[in-house]
């Protein structure tokens, strides 16, 4: 398989199905589990793209038993070293 090369600009990303299949579970969730089986008050922090909180992203981790933190789409309280 030939993966196409994108360009700065092209407004095209990663969807969900690709998201969860390619990144979440293989690494994130895998990740998460290992923190979680160490320190039980682990939660991972996803920032507002589309792909973390969509319909089905949001099913699959259920499913997995992660919880994540919501993220306000804009809040420099979060980020006190963004000014």
């Amino acid at each position: 398989m030939k993966l196409a090369k994108y360009t700065w600009g092209e407004e095209r990303g990663i969807d969900s199905w690709s998201y969860v299949k390619c990144v979440a579970q293989p690494l994130l969730w895998h990740t998460c589990h290992e923190q979680l089986g160490t320190n039980a008050s682990f939660v991972p922090m996803e920032d507002n793209a589309p792909v973390h909180h969509s319909i089905s992203t949001k099913a699959r981790r259920e499913e997995e038993g992660i919880e994540k933190v919501d993220w306000p789409a804009n809040s420099p309280d979060f980020n006190p070293i963004e000014f």
